[in-house]
């Protein structure tokens, strides 16, 4: 098994960037790790606070851009103390450093002083391109340093589908789908009807009497089960109350719920992110994947 440790930069002002870049690092070795590589996302965050007898830059120094592979500095406006001090010592230990500049309406010149003096190689992308950059940067490492994947497979498309659908729409379709999308719900509520159905010999013999379910379904998930506390049983009593059968059931259906509501969660989930990649389908074309570069 192959190790690459990475160590990323940053002031706070990219911490959002960090972790965005963190998530993709592990998602990537999650994909690597079965064949033969690691990919290891080195943070100063995974630290304990006491005190150890030596500064914390001290420590992140020693155990954290030490030990990288790779390091990252990523700048916009901001150029803080601790991030020069970060960037200085990695090029003193000879470490591979990436400089990537975000843009800016704003010039820092402190920023374009420090650059200039350590005679830094930058790379400028968008917030959007940072994980394609990112990714770039990897497979060139991995292909100077000759570290191949085991198998035949590649993990691309894996890593296409977690990383270009655009932020506009995953910002707008997974929120709105947190509340109404709710097809696990929905499945689960026909089934505690159906259940009902079956318990009191109910009839569903014409279409109106089954659209009747369907409604009692959508209307019990949509507009209930968005309640904090105590939503499910709300969605359940509503069930029963516009069916028409007695209280008594509800316990019944509590139970059912308590059993099914795993999958269903996991269908909504599944289904939020699904959602996202049909919007961005009908948003930028049949192509979507195939033209957004990597």
């Amino acid at each position: 098994m192959t190790t690459i440790k990475v160590f990323v930069a940053s002031s706070s002002e990219l911490s959002d960037q960090r972790e965005q870049i963190g998530d993709y690092i592990r998602r990537l070795s999650y994909d690597y790790s079965p064949r033969g590589i690691r990919l290891q996302m080195l943070c100063w965050e995974d630290f304990y606070p006491e005190y150890t007898g030596i500064s914390k830059q001290e420590e992140y120094d020693e155990q954290l851009i030490k030990i990288c592979d790779i390091f990252f500095a990523l700048f916009r406006t901001r150029c803080g103390k601790y991030t020069q001090h970060e960037v200085e010592y990695a090029l003193s230990l000879d470490k591979e450093c990436h400089i990537l500049q975000l843009p800016s309406k704003e010039e820092n010149v402190e920023l374009k002083h420090f650059l200039t003096e350590q005679n830094l190689s930058t790379r400028y992308c968008n917030d959007n391109d940072l994980i394609s950059c990112i990714n770039s940067i990897l497979d060139d490492y991995m292909h100077r340093h000759d570290i191949h994947l085991s198998s035949l497979a590649s993990p691309i498309d894996t890593w296409r589908l977690y990383a270009t659908i655009p932020d506009d729409i995953a910002e707008t379709t997974i929120p709105l789908g947190t509340s109404f999308h709710k097809d696990g719900s929905i499945i689960g509520s026909v089934f505690k009807i159906m259940f009902l159905v079956c318990l009191f010999g109910t009839s569903l013999a014409t279409p109106g009497e089954v659209l009747g379910v369907i409604g009692v379904a959508l209307l019990a998930n949509l507009l209930i089960t968005g309640v904090p506390i105590g939503g499910g049983t709300i969605s359940e009593m509503l069930i029963i109350t516009m069916l028409g059968y007695p209280v008594a059931a509800l316990p019944i259906l509590t139970i059912i719920a308590t059993i099914i509501d795993p999958p269903a969660t996991m269908l909504n989930v599944v289904g939020d992110t699904v959602s996202s990649m049909m919007v961005t389908r009908i948003v930028d074309g049949k192509q979507w994947l195939e033209n957004k570069e990597v």
